[in-house]
């Protein structure tokens, strides 16, 4: 079935405009059945649609005789006139109230029928020739102004069908055919409606898509704001809470006159306070140049257990308030030396752990892993060497922190690392913070070229595995 192309004014009007012959009917499919019903009728027969286009063109037994004919210029000038004259008759009403018959100069006989849909006449069929039986062969009805030798051929090549027999022959062939228009109608009809309707569909999908991209820029440019109000306040407030933090040292120190008991307590607390909230927007700040990608690495040799001992120290104080005992444990094949940035290699085990001690029980324990890790990796494609060996494998190390905290509900380990997200998200939660800790711990370490991996079940604790590799950052 011919393809329709696609109209995206489709509505009433396109279900009711009037399909062309060619469109509504499989050509190849119909060339065929016309081709076997000629062959079974030994007469020729031609379809052509309401332009008078030649759709068909069937070869009956005439073809070879009359071809015979046209080596003589008058005769072949009387033929050419004959077809103009059978294509201007024009059969009135449908097949079953008229047939347009023509007999042609040599006596030969054509019927011709109009193809409808759904009472439009959309073609005709022309059956023909033929001799009716009964008639003879001649030129303008005289047999003996016809030669001989070609009175003969014709006689042997020309079919003669009783009138009742052509009628009936082509009665079926135009039945069937509009049979085969009805149906193309319905099947071009689904066609097109499914075609429109996918239409339809892709330009709201594209309308959407548009609203969409559009939602996505302004998002993004929110995004970026965001950031740039974070760096610029987080930059702007570590200045003053510096100078707080510093006078409350040389306040402590006695710089400005020996404290009271209940005064050095105070000036403690202001002291402590400041340096969390510091903390706090150290945190920020980090997590927005992380952000906008400004974060800068200096890469260089690294001892990992010494920083891994560093960044146990600092958390020291916190541990011992819940009474967790902490515990390192480094494996004979781990890697000791590293490639990457001392401080904020450290940062990411702080934090970590941080969360081990806030998260875990009293009189809980942390138990930090170094051990070997190798990773596989793929190797430069070579058009020499099998696919299987081109893996191999990088060396690096594996930092494990193990507590026996409260554990991780398994629907939320895809969102820990997420920026300001927290498992306990409402405004009565038992534990304070950002949010930003495990999010800082997750770019710093991608920022290595390493990652992150966590297990936990609630109410055992958590593994948070730390991999980074050994001779190369990002």
């Amino acid at each position: 079935m011919t393809q329709l192309p696609l109209n995206p004014g489709f509505g009433v009007d396109e279900l009711e405009r009037t399909f062309t012959l060619s469109e509504l009917l499989d050509l190849d499919l119909y060339r065929e059945i016309c081709a076997s019903f000629a062959s079974l009728t030994q007469v020729g027969l031609r379809v052509m649609d309401d332009t008078r286009l030649l759709l068909v063109d069937a070869k009956g037994r005439s073809a070879e005789s009359c071809s015979a004919l046209l080596a003589d210029d008058s005769v072949q000038q009387r033929c050419v006139q004959e077809v103009s004259r059978i294509l201007e008759k024009e059969p009135e009403g449908p097949w079953d109230q008229s047939c347009c018959r023509h007999d042609c100069f040599l006596g030969l006989r054509y019927l011709i029928a109009k193809l409808f849909h759904e009472g439009t006449p959309i073609g005709r069929v022309i059956l023909g020739p033929y001799l009716p039986r009964g008639q003879c062969l001649g030129i303008d009805g005289d047999p003996d102004a016809l030669e001989i030798g070609c009175r003969d051929v014709l006689g042997e090549k020309i079919t003669c069908l009783d009138e009742a027999d052509a009628q009936k022959a082509l009665r079926h062939l135009v039945r069937m055919t509009e049979g085969l228009i009805f149906v193309g109608y319905k099947s071009a009809l689904t066609s097109r409606m499914h075609l429109e309707s996918v239409s339809a569909s892709f330009a709201d999908l594209k309308e959407k898509n548009r609203a969409l991209r559009e939602s996505y820029e302004q998002l993004k440019e929110l995004d970026r704001l965001k950031s740039n109000f974070l760096a610029t306040v987080s930059h702007e407030l570590r200045t003053p809470l510096t100078s707080v933090i510093g006078y409350s040292e040389m306040l402590l120190e006695g710089m400005a006159g020996r404290l009271a008991e209940e005064q050095h307590a105070y000036v403690t607390t202001i002291m402590e306070k400041g340096e969390q909230l510091l903390g706090l927007i150290s945190s920020i700040l980090d997590f927005s140049k992380l952000e906008r990608g400004c974060l800068k690495l200096s890469l260089q040799p690294t001892d990992i257990v010494e920083v891994t001992q560093s960044a146990l120290s600092t958390v020291v104080p916190m541990a011992s308030r819940q009474e967790i005992h902490m515990d390192v444990r480094v494996a004979d094949d781990a890697p000791r030396e590293i490639v990457a940035d001392e401080g904020k290699v450290r940062q990411v085990l702080v934090n970590i752990l941080g969360n081990a001690i806030k998260f875990n029980k009293k009189q809980g324990s942390i138990l930090i892993r170094l051990q070997r890790f190798a990773r596989p990796v793929c190797a430069p494609a070579d058009e020499d060497v099998p696919a299987v060996f081109l893996t191999t494998e990088e060396e690096c190390v594996c930092i494990e922190v193990e507590d026996t905290g409260i554990g991780i509900p398994a629907h939320e380990l895809t969102r820990i690392f997420d920026s300001f997200y927290q498992v306990d998200g409402s405004s009565t939660r038992e534990y304070g913070g950002t949010g930003l800790g495990l999010a800082i711990a997750k770019g710093i370490t991608l920022a290595h070229g390493g990652f992150i991996e966590v297990e936990s079940e609630v109410g055992k604790g958590s593994v948070f595995r730390v991999i980074l590799p050994v001779t190369h950052g990002p």
